[in-house]
């Protein structure tokens, strides 16, 4: 009887469980889909913008339109404007707000009522959302669909409209809805419930960064393929197509300016690997304390000052009235040499400048994997006889291995973007910057917001991204390959 009541009350508890996950399911799901339709409702839905007119609609104005044949008055300087919104814009306004609402009321009353997990919600707000970031997509970029502007003339809808980025972030509330609803189990909610502050906290930062990185980014990758103008915005240009990127790789100038920046990166790469781990091995092997930190403190510094305060330093002494051109003409008597114009010395101040500043930086990384070395593994060589050249290639450089094949991989990603361009725009003088100084980071500000060359740039910027995440990946795959250590 004992067994038989113990067993009985572990199924009323597990029941009891089940129907509360199942109505936690429904409470989140139903709280995900109500915010999302109250940003629908009274966030951007569609903006217009055309000759100098901007009317924002959020989806409450697209709705109160539809009452009115679809015409949304506007004051303008004391004349009222009316604004015909398209039919499929209304519908779309119509079908994100009904369907949502229904889709809550079934959820709670089949989980409240009836206690049951469902599907049903689940695969409508997938179709809604997908239908909705489909939309969107065509919307921004179909040239076919109709609209018309303020004075009545027909054309393209995303010349003269824009559907917001807050509608983006509506179908991706509802399908993350649906997600929820179909794939997170009964026993995962009592595990949500538990950590509910935790998720709460996150909701700022995941919507910060979508604001501040994803969206941006979306929007950079959109401009490689228009022909950005000032008038018209990003999403009323005109659509080139690959136009962009076929001028990147068939132009005389770009196909230079791409290998000086690899090359130059190449060589900052080496710069600032191969000196960093010979000082980290330098520092590890010095016994005296004070002067060690003292040597180290000096090589750190240079690494907390800007570039700009790093070329006055270097100016001072490379200047034809600099310190080094007073001991050639005053000491020597020879020419004054002008280091810092000079073409050819040109990559020569860029490397030995940068190894100057973040060397120390460099070394900090290569130290800290010095230390986590077992002491005794010295001993034990010496017992063997090994002398300091075999400690060194056997025991030292082994355990600088793991830091310096991730330093590597994430600098051969960076080969498109590690040329210094700051470094450059601040040392390039007006006989370089026509030749050696242009690499990708200075061509972007010189050629591409000074000349505004928006949408090439945007091409470039996109062309950097994939090659570099293309190499960091293939990078990784190799080092795993060759030496088994790899980035992740």
């Amino acid at each position: 009887m004992v067994a038989e009541a113990v067993e009985e009350n572990k199924k009323i508890k597990k029941r009891d469980g089940y129907a509360l996950s199942v109505r936690g399911k429904a409470v989140v799901q139903s709280a995900l889909i109500l915010c999302a339709l109250a940003l629908f409702l009274a966030g951007g839905f569609v903006e217009y913008s055309f000759n100098l007119i901007n009317i924002k609609l959020s989806g409450a104005d697209v709705l109160s339109g539809s009452f009115y044949g679809g015409n949304v008055g506007y004051m303008n300087y004391g004349t009222v404007l009316y604004l015909h919104i398209p039919a499929y814009i209304t519908l779309l306004g119509w079908l994100c707000t009904v369907l949502p609402l229904v889709c809550v009321l079934f959820s709670v009353l089949r989980s409240f009522v009836f206690k049951k997990d469902n599907s049903i919600t689940a695969y409508t707000l997938l179709a809604l959302g997908g239908i909705c970031i489909v939309m969107y997509v065509l919307l921004l970029t179909c040239g076919k669909i109709p609209a018309t502007d303020v004075n009545g003339t027909k054309t393209g809808f995303y010349r003269i409209f824009e559907v917001k980025s807050t509608f983006l972030m509506f179908s991706l509330i509802v399908v993350f809805a649906g997600f929820v609803q179909l794939f997170v189990k009964p026993q995962t909610m009592l595990k949500v419930k538990r950590f509910a502050v935790f998720y709460v906290i996150l909701i700022i930062p995941t919507v910060l960064v979508l604001i501040f990185n994803v969206y941006p980014s979306l929007l950079q990758t959109v401009l490689a393929f228009k022909d950005y103008t000032l008038s018209t915005g990003i999403w009323g240009s005109d659509w080139v197509g690959l136009s962009n990127f076929k001028y990147i790789f068939s132009d005389r100038q770009m196909l230079t300016v791409i290998w000086q920046t690899v090359y130059l990166s190449f060589l900052r790469l080496l710069a600032g690997t191969i000196p960093s781990v010979v000082f980290a091995l330098v520092f590890y092997h010095i016994t005296s304390k004070k002067y060690k930190a003292a040597v180290q403190t000096i090589v750190y510094i240079p690494h907390f000052f800007s570039w700009v305060v790093i070329y006055a330093i270097i100016s001072a002494f490379l200047m034809p009235n600099g310190v080094i051109n007073n001991v050639i003409t005053n000491v020597f008597h020879g020419t004054p040499i002008d280091f810092l114009s000079r073409k050819d010395l040109f990559y020569t101040n860029m490397i030995l400048s940068s190894i100057w500043k973040e060397v120390g930086w460099g070394t900090i990384l290569y130290t800290a994997s010095l230390m986590g070395i077992d002491r005794s593994l010295f001993e034990a060589a010496s017992i063997d006889g090994a002398g300091f050249f075999k400690k060194l290639w056997h025991i030292t450089l082994p355990s600088v291995i793991p830091m310096l094949v991730y330093q590597v991989i994430m600098a051969v990603g960076n080969l498109l973007k590690g040329a210094g361009g700051e470094q450059i725009l601040i040392f390039a003088t007006s006989a370089v910057k026509e030749n050696k100084a242009l690499v990708i980071d200075t061509w972007l500000y010189w050629e591409g917001l000074q000349e505004l060359k928006y949408g090439l740039s945007g091409a470039v910027s996109f062309v950097q991204s994939v090659i570099g995440f293309g190499m960091v990946v293939g990078a990784h795959k190799l080092s795993q390959k060759t030496v088994g250590i790899g980035a992740w």
